[in-house]
């Protein structure tokens, strides 16, 4: 009778506890909506104030609502807004930890800076009062075209199990004067602190070990907006020092509302079923949208365990960009074992779209279009696989040049290519893809795969011979990539990559020449828009070219007609000495002419501008 009540009873308050939830869901969700439609209504307003009130409504809403409520893309959206005031300037400002340490193994520790590429910032390290670590006159080198952040090691410090010592750390990140005539990257400031010992490998020292003065779990931080710490901004509590600021903002007030939701965040997107829970779409706008937002307000170690959840789906990692992948590998390889960076990059190389060459300005005629456009992305991912371990990262990422099916992978090709030439290895992406086309095989091969390693090799020419990048050097491997395809879509490819360096290097009647007698051949909609797209680059490309030509006829003609007009004043002047009024006359007359062309030419240069 007992148990029968009980199952009467579960049977009545089962159904209520949720429609209760439900209730309390969809009660979060309404005023949810109606905080984000009181944002838009604001959006005229000043944007400095617009700011303050934003966080002030947000910091309300939560203490009124229940964020967990909500799905993770609008907690994210929720973490994104608390960040938008009270930031610091990423080019100069420097932070004070304070608290004590309790390490968990007794043992002789060694405490570093993690390298990390791309950073900038010092550290100067007191473990129980004795300065152990400085690296803040040596922190920053140029390499490579960019700062990189060099790791040194402390002194040895004995620590006692479950002892608290004294502990404080100083990070100033200031502004990196170039050398002359260096060009570099832009940096971004990092402060990741590890330990290791004679029982401990390197990690990153983890929350729990820290304690404020008060005995608090944690860290004191003091942000300053100086380098000097003179302009302290903000005092809080930082589970543990482990910030990479190479994405989102430098948010002095960590709210502990924040901090919430970003754990937890962390939590629901590792947990086993949520990224298989996703449709594609969803997935598109989760790695797309939402993570970037939520990447900006994690520690790196959160950034890194997101993205091994998601590298479980590979499907998944054809939604990150170029700039998402470079700083995921950026965080692995700082983080994580470096053969998982390459692993992670592997596997986004073969959802990735592959490389397609963009009709640009060559170096030379107007700086930056064709290298920017083609080369700087695989350059940037490059740099994140040299170091210590670019002999172990070539030797791994040639066992992936070639995809099963035997076709080029080429986002590995372009950037294993980018990675020989800053090595000064060039003879190794040469022999890999030489092995491909003059093999004993080779002409076995099916032509469309023989193409797919044309298009690397004309790469191959392209970034590693000669002092720039140059389209030219390329047109060879690509037209015998076109001669061997054979299917449709292959040939097109080739066709598509002969374009962009033609008209690149001002040789737009061959490209249009070239589209004309193929473009019968493929009658769909999206291959002739793209055709269209190419005849439109090519007319913008073949006018500005005969601009620039015309430009440095026209300054030529200038100089020889100021220097003309120069040589006239003089003889000018030697007639009048010698009392040739008719000579005068006439150099006077030709000097009058030649001033007015000049005022002209002056006048249609300004207009053009």
């Amino acid at each position: 009778m007992r148990f029968f009540s009980l199952t009467i009873a579960l049977a009545v308050l089962l159904p209520m506890a949720t429609v209760f939830a439900q209730n309390r869901r969809t009660e979060a969700e309404r005023s949810y909506q109606q905080l984000r439609q009181s944002f838009q209504r604001q959006a005229g307003a000043d944007p400095q104030t617009t700011e303050r009130e934003r966080v002030r409504s947000v910091e309300t809403w939560l203490q009124r609502n229940d964020w967990r409520e909500l799905s993770v893309k609008d907690q994210a959206w929720l973490c994104d807004t608390l960040s938008e005031a009270d930031q610091l300037d990423k080019k100069a400002f420097s932070v004070r930890w304070t608290g004590t340490l309790r390490t968990p193994v007794t043992g002789s520790y060694t405490f570093s800076q993690r390298a990390i590429p791309g950073a900038e910032g010092s550290f100067k390290l007191w473990i129980n009062d004795q300065l152990v670590l400085d690296n803040a006159t040596e922190s920053v080198k140029e390499d490579d075209m960019a700062a990189v952040q060099k790791s040194k090691s402390s002194s040895v410090v004995a620590l006692t199990a479950g002892t608290p010592v004294p502990f404080r750390l100083d990070y100033v990140r200031a502004p990196v004067i170039p050398q002359p005539g260096v060009m570099r990257l832009p940096g971004f400031p990092a402060a990741v602190l590890a330990w290791q010992s004679d029982v401990l490998e390197q990690q990153v020292i983890p929350a729990g070990v820290f304690f404020t003065p008060d005995v608090k779990p944690g860290l004191l931080g003091e942000y300053f907006s100086d380098t000097a710490f003179t302009k302290r901004v903000v005092l809080r509590t930082d589970p543990n020092i482990d910030f990479m600021w190479d994405v989102g903002r430098i948010a002095t007030k960590q709210r502990g509302s924040q901090r919430e939701i970003v754990s937890q965040s962390v939590t629901n997107i590792t947990a086993p079923g949520f990224l298989n829970s996703l449709d594609p779409a969803e997935a598109e706008d989760f790695i797309r949208e939402q993570l970037p937002v939520l990447f900006g307000t994690m520690s790196a170690s959160e950034r890194v365990a997101v993205l091994q959840a998601v590298s479980e789906r590979p499907d998944l990692l054809q939604y990150l960009t170029f700039s998402q992948m470079a700083a995921a590998l950026r965080w692995y390889s700082t983080l994580a074992n470096p053969v998982d960076a390459v692993e992670l990059f592997v596997k986004w190389s073969k959802t990735a779209s592959p490389p397609k060459t963009q009709p640009g300005f060559v170096p030379g005629r107007r700086e930056g279009g064709y290298l920017n456009l083609n080369v700087e992305p695989y350059f940037r991912l490059s740099r994140l696989f040299l170091g210590d371990n670019v002999d172990a990262n070539i030797e791994m990422l040639s066992e992936h040049l070639a995809n099963e099916d035997g076709t080029c992978n080429l986002t590995v090709a372009y950037v294993l290519t980018c990675i020989c030439r800053m090595a000064e290895k060039q003879r190794v992406i040469a022999d890999l893809i030489d092995a491909q086309l003059l093999g004993e095989e080779a002409e076995r091969v099916p032509g469309d795969v023989r193409a797919t390693w044309f298009q690397a090799e004309a790469f191959k020419y392209e970034a590693i011979y000669g002092r720039d990048f140059q389209p030219g050097a390329g047109i060879i491997p690509i037209e015998r990539g076109l001669k061997d395809s054979q299917s449709l879509g292959m040939r097109f490819q080739m066709i598509g990559e002969l374009v962009a360096r033609l008209i690149s290097l001002d040789r737009s009647d061959e490209a249009q020449s070239l589209i004309m007698s193929v473009r019968d051949q493929y009658p769909d909609e999206a291959t002739q828009e793209q055709m269209d797209v190419w005849l439109a680059k090519g007319v913008e490309l073949k006018e500005y070219y005969e601009n620039l030509r015309a430009q440095a006829a026209e300054e030529s003609n200038s100089f020889v007609s100021e220097e003309y007009t120069k040589e006239l004043k003089r003889r000018a002047a030697v007639a009048e000495q010698r009392g040739e009024k008719r000579n005068l006359q006439r150099y006077q007359r030709s000097i009058a002419t030649l001033e007015k062309r000049q005022e002209e030419r002056e006048k249609t240069k300004k207009e053009r501008q």
